[in-house]
């Protein structure tokens, strides 16, 4: 995300806790003070490893019960950050530090880069036998170390993760009317680079969309669907390249690097929505987020494998709200 989305999704947390709305979840954490450098480096690797390349957000300075604000000192927290990446062995998770002022108090945003993991956290034993280091793993709002099955996702997402480079987006909302019904249609392009490390299967249905529609930073609809389609994009000279990936109405197949174009195409029949048709639409955006269910195989892998699914680049997508009427 860069430092607006940060903003923007940091607000509207402060401001869901203070409606008293549950707001920790996977990628997000909530912390009223930050003291014990150990324990913090414990459960940001601990965050960062379970996300398995997610990006995940911290925010500093909240209480999540009251959602009071207490002022917290960038440059201390600084400082404090270094003091974390020393228990770290080699690997750190990527950091962010994003002040933000909220009612004339400062609330620390860490947009948390967890891409590189797994990350190993050095400890210190009485006892010389006993392990210096080991994995941590989230599970819930708390952590613990991880088992066999955590470390075998986070080693396998990573031997077989396709990379994916966002090359461009776009999308806009088209209002029709008629005499039986008013009808709101979603549309929204995607469009990656993919370099697939083995030959990946991207089943539609088991990737999942979400669709928020704000105004001034206020949610106005938000809406869950599948990835409608992929497609091979055309090419200025209107040739298709067709040798990179096999696409279909229910999936596509990725061979080799190439540029594909996600699709989604909804059509909403909301009041919430449609009420917008006779309003003037600034500051209104349509943001999208989505989620790559893949399976990925390969002949000398075991079926197990083939099977195993991952949550891959939850990417958020600002684009500008138009209507055609």
């Amino acid at each position: 995300m860069n430092n607006q989305q940060i903003e923007m999704k940091t607000i509207a947390i402060i401001e869901m806790v203070k409606n008293n709305r549950p707001v920790e979840d996977d990628y997000v954490e909530i912390k009223r003070h930050v003291h014990d450098p150990f324990k913090i480096a414990q459960r940001i690797g601990g965050h960062a490893n379970a996300a398995r390349g997610e990006e995940i957000l911290w925010i500093i300075g909240l209480d999540e019960h009251t959602g009071e604000i207490y002022d917290t000192n960038l440059g201390e927290l600084t400082v404090f950050i270094a003091a974390i990446n020393k228990y770290f062995d080699d690997i750190t998770p990527k950091i962010n530090i994003l002040n933000i002022v909220y009612e004339g108090k400062s609330v620390i945003a860490l947009n948390i880069e967890t891409n590189r993991s797994p990350y190993v956290v050095k400890i210190q034993p009485e006892d010389k036998y006993l392990p210096e280091f080991y994995l941590p793993w989230r599970q819930g709002t708390g952590h613990r170390a991880a088992k066999r099955e955590d470390m075998f996702k986070v080693f396998l997402e990573e031997s077989f993760r396709p990379e994916l480079e966002k090359m461009a987006d776009g999308g806009y909302l088209n209002y029709t009317n008629n005499t039986k019904q008013s009808k709101v249609f979603i549309h929204g392009r995607l469009y990656y680079y993919v370099t697939p490390k083995n030959e990946t299967f991207i089943p539609y249905h088991r990737s999942n969309v979400e669709i928020r529609i704000t105004r001034d930073r206020e949610l106005v609809y938000s809406y869950t669907c599948q990835l409608s389609r992929i497609q091979i994009p055309l090419q200025r000279q209107g040739a298709r390249v067709t040798n990179n990936a096999s696409v279909g109405d229910y999936q596509a197949i990725v061979h080799l690097p190439g540029m594909l174009e996600f699709c989604i195409d909804e059509r909403i029949i909301e009041g919430a929505l449609l009420e917008f048709k006779e309003n003037d639409l600034r500051g209104t955006e349509l943001r999208i987020k989505m989620d790559l269910g893949l399976v990925y195989t390969e002949k000398r892998i075991t079926e197990e494998l083939e099977m195993h699914l991952t949550k891959l680049n939850r990417e958020e997508h600002l684009v500008k709200a138009q209507w055609n009427n």
